[in-house]
């Protein structure tokens, strides 16, 4: 199953993401939630997109880093344990159990679990991440 199948209002990341993206080294920066059913989340990815628009610029030049960030609905469970320690980059394992999507990630330091109705692409920015390797 393709991570971007899982997201409603994905056309653009299938443009930018022929394939599919790779979520077995992003980081996540940002979980809010902004109400007892709803939360925004982002994704840091660091694969070359397919699919590059042009006000982003060129790869590796003007940017490195593609921040997808998301809304998700119908919040049925979140969990995070150890949220502070979470510093490097991680595998995101997700799946569909009938009309429940679940996130997960699963770290020797820290935990992360997010069971939904649905995730809602919002945009996407970009940034030249000096660190990046």
């Amino acid at each position: 199953m393709n991570f971007i199948d899982l997201i409603d209002r994905n056309n653009f990341l299938k443009q930018v993401f022929k394939n599919e993206i790779r979520t077995d080294k992003i980081k996540i920066n940002r979980i809010e939630l902004v109400s007892p059913s709803r939360l925004n989340f982002d994704i840091q990815i660091f694969e070359k997109p397919d699919f590059i628009p042009e006000k982003w610029g060129q790869w590796n030049v003007g940017f490195n880093t593609i921040v997808i960030e998301l809304t998700i609905h119908s919040l049925f469970e979140v969990s995070i344990e150890n949220w502070e320690k979470n510093t490097a980059l991680v595998k995101l394992i997700y799946d569909k159990i009938g009309d429940k999507i679940e996130l997960r990630v699963s770290e020797t330091d820290w935990n992360l679990t997010i069971i939904a109705q649905l995730i809602v692409f919002q945009k996407c920015s970009v940034f030249l991440d000096t660190n990046f390797e």
